[in-house]
């Protein structure tokens, strides 16, 4: 057992014993070092046989890791102390000229998905790492690097996701054992409560989940906001969760086994020892030429069907409209080398869990959109396979009243640093989903009622969109004016690739939408019977961006989401022809007052794309 002296030892004097004794199955040390040798002495081995550099061996106190080497080259591995409930409080102290060039960068839908075939490959990542000092419940961590992290949902220029690694500029540094955190500002979940719901639950059932917990985010000692923090899905990850982390981990966002989406797949680990992708190759052979009856029996040789099954219940459960089943989309696949390199699906991103379903086509009870779940569920064996295991995650995993005293705990740790209108807000939102959760079970009975529904939505859509030509305009109305006629409401002028477009009525209006975001809408009677009316959704509180002040904005979608609805007009009323975005350019307010009548002038310039 490891002694309270050997635990004070500098990490220089560990890592030079280590080297000298070299390392047992068990990660014990010799007490004193070998004789001199013309030979090199050889790498430690610990463990899997893989040993990443710097880091140490374990010296048994951690038998869950057979005296492996532990994720953050530490003797114990501490992450419990991380996430073991309590409020972290994290401060970031970066120049202030960094910060500003970090919170800007972006994902826009466009850049990711802005050509025809735009899935056939991984998505460049725009982000890049800062050199910072996080200090973190008191200890500092020198030499940090802090990144934007997440897509276009998630994303903010005031209070950015982000992404923590202890020792992108310095050397071995580490938060607890930890190489790195992920900050997430909940930008979609105002309750913080569904991330870490979500996460529990898929660890409940059995699924390789991460941790979660929250955390009070400040920067340059300004409160910046409350924050839900995860491990990220590393090596680290892999050793913690699995027997052998030897093996290739992809991230799937916008992926599936399907000729447009199968290249978007992007490989984490191993991508020097081996990027053939013949696992996913594997895969994708088999969901496209597999015939139902034999569809089962193939993919078991590649997937674990037994955790697939659970793990698709749980998003069902959870309403997990943008995981895996209901989007193709936010999560991981793990080829474990210990189960014959079969796939492991891990949960990413549930912070869209828990929500109403406002689509009247879609069953409340299962959701089917990844082809790997469409298949199955349409086979009579894998239909009843999957509301068995629905049936047990719902028995094994429901609990409102955990759920609720859970809420209680996180509101009791937040609401001393929120004010009043943020502890009622807080309040609401933890109420709604709250609500969504207790009748889960009620509203999939009723679902299945008059047995299992069939699953017409199809797969995915392909979400690859085609820039068509170069727009601007401009506008000069009154605010509050959405009510009024569009022949008594403001005017506007409109370009297409740079050409005027001749109008009989050019008009413009401004005002408030219930959720507290602003909307400008511009209509165009053009000649050649087609009308254009453009929406602008503007983003306002609790999406963190404020758009109606004067001066320049981005135009993206978000923050702002566009439609662009195309005409007929030669009939006696207007038959739509076609929807477009406008999008990847700069809205700019010259004038913007939220009073009735107050001006509202402005101008905007971007692209027009075609919408998938």
């Amino acid at each position: 057992m490891e002694t309270e002296a050997r635990r004070r030892w500098p990490r220089g004097l560990v890592a030079l014993s280590v080297l000298l004794a070299g390392c047992t199955g068990t990660g014990s040390i010799g007490s004193a070092p070998p004789a001199p040798t013309p030979e090199p002495t050889p790498a430690p081995v610990c463990g899997n046989g893989v040993v990443e550099d710097g880091e140490l061996c374990d010296d048994g106190v951690n038998d869950h890791l057979d005296g492996g080497c532990l994720p953050g080259c530490e003797e114990q591995d501490l992450i419990g102390e991380v996430f073991d409930g309590h409020l972290l409080e994290i401060d970031i102290e970066v120049d202030p000229a960094d910060w500003d060039a970090m919170r800007v960068q972006r994902k826009t839908r466009h850049s990711i998905f802005g050509a025809t075939d735009c899935r056939t490959e991984p998505v460049v990542n725009p982000y890049t790492w800062f050199e910072v000092t996080v200090t973190i419940d008191g200890e500092v961590i020198e030499g940090a690097g802090v990144r934007k992290k997440g897509h276009f949902g998630s994303q903010s220029t005031t209070v950015p996701s982000m992404k923590l690694k202890f020792d992108e500029f310095g050397d071995g540094g580490r938060f607890h054992t930890m190489k790195r955190l992920a900050l997430n500002n909940s930008k979609s979940d105002r309750s913080y409560l569904r991330d870490c719901a979500a996460y529990r639950h898929f660890e409940q059932a059995g699924a390789p989940a991460v941790r979660c917990t929250h955390a009070r985010v400040s920067v340059n000692g300004e409160f910046l906001g409350m924050y839900g923090v995860t491990e990220e899905i590393k090596r680290p990850f892999l050793r913690r969760r699995f027997e052998d982390a030897t093996g290739n981990l992809y991230e799937g966002t916008a992926c599936d086994w399907r000729p447009e989406f199968v290249g978007g797949f992007e490989q984490e680990t191993n991508e020097e020892i081996d990027a053939s992708r013949a696992d996913l190759a594997a895969v994708y052979d088999v969901v496209q030429d597999a015939p139902d009856e034999d569809l089962e029996e193939a993919l078991a040789e590649l997937i674990d069907l037994d955790a697939f099954f659970t793990f698709w219940a749980v998003e069902g459960l959870l309403w997990h409209r943008d995981g895996y089943s209901g989007n193709a989309n936010n999560y991981f696949l793990y080829a474990d080398p210990a189960d014959d390199g079969r796939f492991r699906f891990i949960p990413w991103g549930p912070d869209g869990t828990l929500r109403v379903n406002n689509n009247d086509a879609m069953p409340d009870s299962v959701l089917a959109y990844g082809v790997i779940t469409n298949r199955l569920y349409a086979t009579p064996v894998g239909r009843d396979r999957y509301y068995g295991a629905l049936e047990e995650v719902v028995d094994a995993l429901w609990d409102p009243d955990a759920f609720d005293a859970e809420a209680a705990r996180v509101a009791a740790l937040f609401e001393p640093h929120l004010d009043e209108a943020g502890r009622a807000e807080l309040s609401a939102a933890m109420d709604e989903v709250s609500g969504i959760y207790r009748s889960r079970p009620e509203v999939i009975e009723q679902a299945i009622a008059a047995g299992y529904p069939d699953w017409t939505l199809g797969l995915r859509f392909d979400p690859c969109r085609t820039p068509l030509a170069a727009i601007s305009g401009t506008f000069d109305t009154t605010w509050d004016s959405l009510g009024t006629g569009w022949a008594d409401s403001g005017s506007a002028a409109l370009e297409i690739d740079g050409e005027p477009v001749e109008a009989t009525l050019a008009s413009s209006r401004a005002g408030p939408l219930a959720d507290g975001r602003a909307r400008v809408q511009l209509r165009f009677d053009a000649t050649g019977d087609l009308r254009y009316v453009f929406t602008f959704n503007l983003a306002e509180p609790p999406w963190f961006e404020s758009y109606s002040v004067p001066g320049d904005h981005d135009l993206g979608t978000p923050p702002v989401w566009t439609n662009v609805v195309l005409y007929d007009t030669s009939g006696d009323s207007g038959v739509e022809l076609d929807r477009f975005d406008a999008a990847e350019g700069t809205w700019t307010f010259e004038e913007i007052e939220r009073v009735a009548g107050a001006a509202v002038v402005g101008s905007f310039d971007g692209t027009l794309w075609d919408r998938p």
